[in-house]
């Protein structure tokens, strides 16, 4: 019983750690960009969807690598050496992550 409370801790702390993690860089770097975005938009450069969605597929890669490489470890140190279950675990923490980077 105790075992299963401590892996259920260690995959919020992990997903709560990775999700905040690209949420805070996108929120301290809004403010720089809002300023350049603001004057290209005002100049007819581009829409906002396509910076959006040319921010959001260059930050991906990054986003998907750090918390992959972080459960490679953390996982098998748990107790967790299934397959299935670290595909389980990948797959909750990438999707928050790319989540919370969009808001």
């Amino acid at each position: 019983e105790s075992s299963i409370q401590d892996k259920y801790g260690m995959l919020f702390f992990a997903c709560i750690y990775w999700s905040f993690q690209g949420c805070f860089l996108a929120v301290s770097i809004f403010p720089a960009d809002r300023l350049v975005v603001s004057k290209e938009r005002s100049a007819g450069s581009y829409h906002l969807s396509a910076y959006y969605l040319a921010k959001t597929f260059s930050e991906s890669p990054l986003v998907v690598l750090l918390p992959s490489i972080y459960l490679v470890f953390v996982l098998p140190i748990a107790g967790m050496p299934s397959v299935g279950s670290f595909f389980g675990v990948w797959l909750t923490v990438i999707m928050s992550c790319l989540t919370l980077q969009s808001l």
